[in-house]
């Protein structure tokens, strides 16, 4: 997913001060919905950052829908979809897409106060959604046969010691923040005990 957002007034193809005056997020290989999100983009498309925000954040609450224009299979009808003119009055609330729409509104918000952008003329221009590659997966069928089957992304969890040292440096935090003579008493006390 990308998003591109520029100051108003410079919007163009071919323009050598886009990357003075446009901002970019990007997330790759999310485990969301390729069709929500694709969805999201369009209806977020053309607002301006906070706008744009405020918009996701009633579609968590239910307050708003978001319209489903292209991938309209499934979709059920709903009458708050007539005051977003759309075809067959098809809206959904898709919630997690929405949440990571969020994530990269906040991501290009600070992207764009970095360039020194003015966030009130921000606007969203360009919203780009592509699948995530598939991977080989296995399916257990019946009387003990394997079958491979491609599923999209899967997200990477780090590993055990990445773990265990993410636990002893949050440990090590917590101790550091305990006034000094409490560390000395814990030391002296793991001192006795070995």
């Amino acid at each position: 997913m990308h998003l591109l957002a520029n100051l108003l007034g410079h919007i163009s193809h071919v323009n050598f001060f886009a990357q003075f005056t446009a901002a970019k997020a990007k997330g790759t290989h999310l485990r969301v919905h390729f069709k929500h999100t694709r969805e999201i983009g369009q209806a977020i498309k053309g607002r301006s950052i906070a706008n744009a925000r405020s918009y996701l954040e009633n579609v968590l609450a239910f307050k708003e829908a978001i319209p489903f224009t292209k991938y309209t299979g499934g979709i059920g009808r709903h009458a708050v979809a007539k005051q977003y003119k759309t075809p067959g009055d098809k809206v959904q609330w898709p919630q997690k897409a929405t949440k990571t729409f969020l994530d990269l509104l906040r991501n290009i918000e600070s992207n764009a106060e970095a360039k020194g952008l003015e966030l009130e003329k921000v606007i969203i221009t360009s919203v780009n959604c592509n699948q995530a590659p598939k991977m080989r997966r296995r399916t257990y069928r019946a009387h003990g046969r394997i079958n491979g089957t491609l599923q999209r992304s899967l997200v990477q969890f780090p590993t055990v010691p990445l773990l265990l040292m993410l636990l002893f440096l949050s440990i090590l935090i917590q101790l550091t923040s305990l006034p000094l003579p409490t560390l000395r008493l814990l030391s002296r006390r793991r001192a006795r005990r070995s």
